[in-house]
């Protein structure tokens, strides 16, 4: 179905357009918002530039061709298609500079989830002409960090992908709880070290001693260094040892990690150990307790920059001493003053999250720009 070229553009009426560029192990980034694109309503398109990727983002999709326009005069021709009215990005790849350049068209830059880490307050989101964000979070962020962006770029439309989340109706205090441990990966553009891997050792002998069930998931990048395929093995052989011994079900490898989405791996969770991964935004719409692991800054300095850590239990990773007595805190002391200060901070970062239609307000927000271009 995807096209070779733009030969076979004549017919093709598609209202928007999302453009991607990467490589196989970033399609996770266009994956997520397959689902909420097809479910706008309108024709749509996918635009690439590497023709190898072609074929697999085709399979993602029935609803939508796939052009590729490896070359300018191609590009050229497929942003000037007559219906087209906006394009819509969901990375920082370094082509969106040759898509944006078109002045005709309103660009829209999504990215592939909410979080504090850079990525969600770049300055070059300004040369879009909107910034979709989850929530007023992800407006304020942008001022937080000295970035300064027109009010009128942002859009606030919510988390369309959440619609398969289960939400606690109350205080979470489970005699036998499942933790998922999800590290993100890496640093920030600010040489910060965000990524709890490297203690999730520390962090799964705790949960284990306490009698915890775990769910491993750390961020599918993590493994890309020796040292985190490492760490990696590390965990899935102290779970894999601990099973055997007690009899208590852990999940992890393909399992956690391939076999199950997000969403399920939070719905069989009834808390979260994480840091600033973008998976932290996703779960405060289950109302359910987490902990923020810090790796540089002591945990009353990381609660006071990052709002959510506000509502949450706050470890700093440095200090050994502090797991344990952090992760019986995240077990045992749900109560119901922090569960509705959970509900709150959730509105803040994920507008409409009462909605029992998670896709509405993207929805309405995409339609209205393509009605106004």
């Amino acid at each position: 179905m995807a096209t070779k070229d733009t030969k076979s553009l004549a017919g093709m009426k598609p209202s928007f357009a999302v453009f991607f560029d990467g490589d196989e192990s970033t399609l996770y980034q266009i994956a997520m918002w397959i689902k909420p694109f097809e479910n706008v309503g309108q024709e749509w398109i996918i635009i690439t530039r590497r023709p190898s990727m072609a074929g697999q983002l085709q399979a993602m999709t029935k609803k939508a061709k796939v052009v590729i326009a490896r070359d300018r005069d191609k590009l050229i021709e497929v942003c000037n298609l007559p219906t087209l009215k906006f394009i819509m990005y969901v990375n920082n790849a370094r082509e969106n500079t040759e898509v944006v350049r078109f002045p005709h068209l309103v660009h829209a830059q999504l990215m592939h989830g909410d979080s504090e880490k850079t990525a969600s307050f770049n300055p070059v989101s300004g040369m879009f002409t909107k910034i979709f964000v989850a929530g007023q979070a992800g407006v304020d962020r942008y001022a937080r960090n000295g970035v300064k962006v027109a009010a009128d770029k942002f859009e606030i439309v919510g988390r369309p992908q959440l619609g398969g989340m289960n939400v606690a109706e109350g205080p979470v205090n489970p005699k036998k709880p499942t933790v998922l441990v999800a590290p993100t990966w890496g640093g920030s553009a600010l040489g910060e070290e965000l990524s709890s891997l490297s203690v999730t050792p520390q962090i799964v002998e705790a949960l284990t001693k306490a009698g915890a069930s775990v769910i491993y998931r750390p961020h599918p990048f993590c493994s890309k260094t020796s040292e985190g395929a490492h760490t990696i093995s590390v965990v899935h052989e102290m779970l894999e040892q601990h099973a055997n011994k007690t009899g208590i079900k852990h999940v992890f490898g393909a399992a956690a990690e391939t076999e199950i989405t997000v969403n399920q791996a939070a719905n069989l969770s009834d808390m979260i150990v994480s840091d600033l991964s973008g998976i932290m935004s996703d779960w405060l719409f289950s109302l359910k307790p987490y902990l923020l692991v810090s790796m540089d800054q002591t945990a009353q300095e990381f609660t006071e920059r990052y709002p959510m850590a506000k509502t949450g239990v706050v470890l700093d990773g440095r200090a050994p001493a502090d797991f344990e007595p952090a992760i019986l805190r995240l077990l045992n002391t749900d109560t119901q003053a922090t569960y509705d200060a959970r509900k709150e901070m959730r509105e803040y970062y994920l507008a409409g999250a009462e909605n029992d239609d998670r896709a509405a307000l993207f929805n309405s927000v995409v339609n209205r720009i393509i009605s106004e271009a």
